[in-house]
């Protein structure tokens, strides 16, 4: 009899990712379609020409100043129910888990030529200390309208592909489909950009925090460049340092034909910074480096979306030049957990997803995305079913059903032991000021 297990997640959740103390923490966060991170900033080729245009809202109030103080309170706890084959329905294993959350920001523009943004975030419970995050605290600044300036610590995305984004070469952290506000921690650095026409070059310096701590990081270089051609946009961008492998990464997205959208990216490195890991003679296993070898990965997407907005679909393939013909997952956790990594173990990857918005009836949606391992054969199938109401909160009915054998990465990395997970979710965003 296959394993069932009801998540029943309530009050106050906005990401049931964020609360999950077990390995399930990296799929949930993928597959959860209704994660609404609060004001990403991305910010790719944002100027502070275009700051003046929101400058402009807010000038009878500050006379001339633009200044924005917010922010969000959020919290939840989550109820898990664990049902094995001896297990009678009235007696389940139960888990639970809180978590309260505060982001505050700050984004101030003092005259037209400089603007600050600072942004943080706090969490409760916490181990010995309070756990703050500062995700940004940078500062915008321009020479003559014509070269732009971005000093601290700022967001740098590289990402086109909906899930998987090899040439994001700072974070290939996989994103969630459907989501396009997605936020993560910047990096302190340096950023110069020089727009001419609808081109761009930049250069970015950039200090890279070691494991332990900000002692002793990297220095690290990134020089950008993006054409447009026609309905296309080419970029070329490269990742180089100290101890750092170069690496060199060109990308190509714009429109098809009507609303479909292509994307692409190549990456081409020399030597990698994984870990990897291989059995010896004796069976036992040992790792080893790939550093003087020439790496690469592709990227491929297309995508859909209706212009009415309740059609979205993406289709995505993924070359790992970095994976395993076969990998031993069961042993690799029990000695080196840190040398698996979310689809960086095969060489090909297939990923696909439609949603359906206003599904029936307004503000209900459905969603559906697969996953697959080709080199393994393992895969997920993700359904939600989401409905919205009062604005805030929010209703999801989800379902994890997986395939493959017993040691490949679908089965053995993501819910293992388990055979189907069934999710529910209620969930209130509250508290934004």
């Amino acid at each position: 009899m296959k394993k069932i297990f009801l998540f029943a997640i309530v009050m106050l959740s906005p990401l049931s990712a964020v609360y999950s103390q077990t390995s399930d923490e990296d799929i949930d966060a993928l597959l959860n379609m209704d994660a609404e991170e609060f004001l990403s900033e991305e910010e790719k080729t944002e100027t502070i020409a275009e700051a003046e245009v929101q400058k402009a809202d807010y000038s009878s109030f500050f006379e001339g100043e633009y200044v924005q103080i917010g922010g969000k309170i959020s919290g939840g706890f989550t109820a898990f129910a664990e049902w094995g084959d001896s297990q009678e329905f009235i007696d389940p294993v139960w888990n639970r888990s809180a978590e309260l959350q505060t982001i505050l920001y700050l984004n101030a523009q003092p005259n037209k030529d400089f603007r600050v943004i600072t942004k943080g975030r706090m969490a409760y419970p916490y181990q010995e200390s309070v756990d703050f995050t500062l995700l940004e605290a940078f500062c915008d600044l321009d020479w003559r309208d014509g070269i732009f300036f971005r000093l601290g610590k700022q967001p740098i995305s590289w990402r086109t592909g909906m899930v998987l984004s090899p040439g994001d070469l700072l974070d290939f952290r996989p994103g969630t489909p459907f989501d396009e506000n997605q936020e993560k921690e910047g990096f302190l650095s340096i950023k110069t950009q020089i727009p001419f026409g609808l081109n761009n070059l930049s250069l970015i310096g950039i200090y890279k925090e070691t494991e332990s701590g900000n002692v002793n990081g990297q220095i690290l270089f990134a020089p950008k460049l993006d054409v447009v051609l026609g309905r296309y946009e080419l970029s070329m961008a490269g990742l180089y340092g100290e101890s750092q492998p170069p690496a060199t990464a060109f990308f190509l997205n714009g429109k098809l034909f009507g609303d479909f959208e292509f994307m692409g990216e190549a990456v081409f490195s020399y030597g990698s910074e994984r870990d990897f890991v291989k059995e010896n003679g004796m069976g036992e296993l040992e790792t080893y480096t790939r550093d003087n070898e020439f790496l690469w990965k592709i990227m491929l997407e297309l995508s859909y979306k209706s212009k009415s907005g309740k059609y979205e679909s993406f289709f995505q393939y993924y070359y790992n030049g970095e994976g395993y013909d076969v990998f031993p997952y069961a042993k690799t956790a029990a000695v080196f957990p840190q040398a698996i990594q979310p689809f960086q173990m095969g060489y090909n990857y297939l990923i696909a997803g439609s949603r359906v918005n206003d599904f029936i009836i307004d503000e209900f949606n459905l969603t559906l995305v697969w996953m697959t391992n080709l080199t393994d054969a393992s895969g997920v199938l993700r359904p939600i079913l989401n409905y919205r109401f009062l604005e805030k909160i929010d209703f999801q009915l989800g379902a994890y059903f997986k395939y493959g054998d017993e040691d490949t990465e679908f089965n053995a990395f993501y819910f293992p032991g388990r055979d189907i997970v069934v999710d529910l979710g209620f969930s209130i965003k509250t508290g934004d000021f």
